[in-house]
């Protein structure tokens, strides 16, 4: 990862990350508040969060092999102005994790916003949007059986029992190249 915090508390603005390897950042047990910062040309994912609490403010994830935006493993974050293009997922919230966002735009990706279990000792998790627009996403919503979506308050329908096996199982139909 090119930046890993853990447990500390962080507040970063005005920042670019580009060309990473693997996860640009990412961050275990923090109190995270990230203002204005873009994230460009991801070798993994764009923003990602463990135990966390997370504020996201005018961020910008241009190009991610695999999540622009992730909050997992019990994570509570809020997110405003928000833009994911060119990632295999858009944005994710899992393993009981909790995120809630007032305007995204997610442009260019295989998965839209997608909430799944990935972890046997969690539960699913929690994604409320409001304000989403969606441009050339292949599978708009990807909704595991026991995880909750809400877009501009309604609640969209699971579109699986397993999303793991679709994302990261042999057979998926969008690998991570």
């Amino acid at each position: 990862d090119s930046l890993n915090t853990v447990r500390c508390s962080l507040h970063m603005a005005d920042s670019v990350f580009r060309a990473t390897k693997r996860d640009a950042f990412d961050a275990d047990f923090c109190d995270v508040v990230m203002i204005d910062t873009q994230f460009i040309d991801i070798g993994n994912d764009g923003f990602d969060v463990s135990g966390s609490t997370a504020r996201l403010e005018n961020l910008t994830v241009n190009g991610a092999k695999d999540k622009g935006l992730s909050i997992g493993e019990h994570s509570r974050a809020t997110g405003k102005n928000l833009m994911v293009r060119g990632a295999r997922i858009g944005m994710a919230s899992n393993d009981l994790s909790e995120f809630q966002v007032d305007k995204v735009r997610i442009e260019n990706c295989a998965y839209g916003p997608t909430v799944l279990q990935k972890k046997p000792e969690y539960g699913g998790g929690t994604l409320h949007l409001r304000g989403l627009t969606l441009t050339n996403v292949t599978e708009k919503y990807l909704v595991e059986k026991g995880s909750t979506l809400t877009v501009e308050g309604e609640l969209i329908a699971p579109t699986t029992d397993d999303a793991k096996v679709i994302l990261y199982g042999a057979d998926s139909p969008f690998p991570i190249s």
